[in-house]
């Protein structure tokens, strides 16, 4: 197992993911609108994100990660991109490629060309 980085925090698992990124959207709202309108790179906030191991949820368990779900790891980015739309999109490149698989995986999504299948309720837009 990989050592985290030195200061950043290891989040055990889905319930702990979610509420420090409660806890995180409602510290970037603050200032979110102002940093938006000064055109200001958030890196206080991205520190933060940094430190906070959501960056990290998505590590397989085996490997000591909290191996978030799929709905887990959309919520988080619910909750960034409703209090800073800027700062939620800086990660999102981060997990876009390992999203899509996960929520395949947990038949949440489907290729366009294979959604005829009504019976799959799709909550994200894909």
């Amino acid at each position: 197992m990989t050592a985290p980085a030195p200061g950043a925090h290891v989040v055990a698992d889905d319930a702990e993911a979610l509420a420090v990124a409660r806890a995180l959207a409602a510290e970037f709202r603050t200032g979110a609108s102002a940093r938006d309108a000064e055109r200001r790179l958030p890196r206080p906030e991205l520190d933060r994100l940094s430190a906070s191991g959501l960056l990290a949820v998505t590590v397989p368990a085996e490997h000591g990660g909290a191996d978030v779900s799929a709905l887990t790891l959309a919520e988080i980015f619910r909750l960034l991109g409703a209090a800073d739309t800027s700062l939620a999109q800086i990660p999102q490149s981060r997990f876009g490629e390992g999203v899509l698989p996960l929520l395949a995986g947990a038949g949440l999504w489907r290729h366009p060309d294979e959604r005829r299948d009504t019976s799959v309720q799709v909550p994200f837009a894909a």
